[in-house]
């Protein structure tokens, strides 16, 4: 191959992987997160009652949750914030420590960057903590993005994931307990992208630009949720396969494995004095023993994974949404070859994931299997958050009813662009007639 031949082909990869989306991409995003979560925006000194109205909180020394079918849980806010006020503290002290023992419960990512935040701007602590939580939105529905565009090359489809994987009321669920790492879901499809943009450059010839992107992705990772990246290590390898079984080329390719195993490499020297300090302090979760609970654990779990998913507490949320992977599973079999080609391992993806999330309600059950035998997950103890890698398999695959539309449009209004924007109209205001963003703290 000449010279000129490879720098035309490292052109179209770099152009099929990473297509230049421009402003209006992020601007449509910026405008979606603001219209998601404006009431954090317009009053950011406050936490918010992001739940529907089954919901209340209590104070009672700490504040809990308190749900009819799930009881009382503490939630996380003002832990989360004092292990950035600590690690404040311990800095301007000069002992060398800023994240304590105590503190491995709470992502570096996160206590750093408010440190970071809070030392160098005129931001307080709870403001601060709101931010990060609009800001991983909407990298969130950015991330989707980039990663179905790489896989299906169409771009309302595309803007569609973004939105559903963003919008979900597992992030909403997320933000009310103060999770600060379960809500953290935007660094999967930043990892899923990099996989693929590796794939294309493999083919190329280059992976240069994919190792040092799928790298500190890995990193961003590991130091925001340990669970995710626990569940990432069945996830990537299943999804490569998925891809490799329906025509996928590149991942056979002897150098897109040589680039990511030094991308994995890299993360893991990067990030090996947190992992050190983790896993030492590392204890098995209560996941086992929740199993031995009462008959109505699987009910329980049945709750969780379609309240947590699917928003269940709020009937027409949860119409809307499972309608929209209702039309998906039916584009599936109404598309071209090539785009159930595409699109099935989104499909499976989601049912794999979702068969997961119900715990082990059965000494065969596939969490039962997955928490026994795949290594670390026995160390985590809730099985539904392996759900953000099925929100994005359903998210991706509710989008292509779009392909249902002409494909082919000129401008920003075309009739697939047109309803694009009507189903976020409809989703956003579904958010906002179910949550309640209502202040609590401050």
């Amino acid at each position: 191959m000449s010279v000129a031949d490879r720098i035309i082909q490292r052109v179209s990869a770099d152009y099929v992987v990473r297509p230049p989306t421009g402003a209006i991409t992020v601007l449509f995003f910026a405008i979606v997160t603001v219209l998601l979560a404006f009431p954090l925006l317009f009053v950011p000194d406050q936490i918010h009652l992001t739940a529907p109205p089954t919901y209340s909180f209590v104070h009672d020394g700490a504040w809990t949750i308190q749900h009819p079918a799930k009881g009382s849980e503490y939630i996380d806010h003002l832990g989360a914030m004092a292990a950035i006020d600590g690690g404040v503290d311990r800095l301007l002290a000069g002992n060398g420590q800023i994240i304590i023992l105590s503190d491995y419960t709470i992502p570096p990512t996160y206590i750093i960057a408010g440190m970071v935040t809070t030392l160098a701007l005129p931001v307080s602590t709870i403001l601060f903590h709101n931010l990060y939580f609009v800001v991983s939105m909407f990298l969130a529905g950015v991330f989707t993005f980039f990663f179905v565009r790489a896989v299906l090359d169409e771009r309302a489809v595309a803007l569609l994931a973004g939105v559903l994987y963003m919008s979900s009321f597992y992030l909403f669920n997320a933000y009310v307990m103060g999770h600060t790492n379960q809500w953290q879901i935007q660094w999967i499809p930043l990892i899923l992208f990099s996989v693929e943009r590796m794939r294309v450059h493999a083919e190329a010839g280059f992976v240069g630009k994919s190792v040092v992107l799928l790298a500190v992705a890995f990193g961003i990772q590991v130091l925001s949720s340990m669970q995710y990246s626990a569940y990432l290590s069945f996830v990537l390898p299943l999804y490569v396969f998925l891809r490799l079984l329906y025509g996928a080329t590149g991942f056979r390719s002897a150098l897109f494995w040589k680039g990511f195993g030094t991308a994995t490499l890299l993360a893991a020297i990067a990030t090996s004095p947190y992992l050190y300090a983790r896993f030492r302090l590392i204890q098995a979760g209560t996941t086992s023993q929740t199993t031995l609970q009462a008959d109505s654990y699987v009910w329980y779990q049945v709750q969780n994974v379609i309240g947590e998913f699917f928003a269940a507490d709020a009937q027409l949320q949860f119409i809307f949404r499972l309608l929209l992977v209702v039309g998906g599973v039916l584009t599936l079999y109404t598309v071209s070859r090539q785009r159930f080609r595409q699109l099935a391992p989104f499909a499976f993806l989601f049912g794999i994931c979702v068969l997961i999330a119900w715990g082990p309600f059965s000494p065969w059950a596939p969490y039962a299997l997955f928490h026994t035998y795949w290594p670390l997950v026995g160390y985590f103890r809730v099985p539904y958050r392996i759900l953000p890698f099925a929100l994005l398999g359903s998210s991706t695959l509710a989008a292509s009813v779009l392909f249902h539309l002409p494909e082919r449009e000129s401008g920003w209004l075309g009739l697939r662009r047109v309803v694009l924007l009507v189903i976020t109209a409809i989703q956003v205001a579904l958010v906002h007639s179910t949550l309640m963003f209502y202040e609590y703290l401050g």
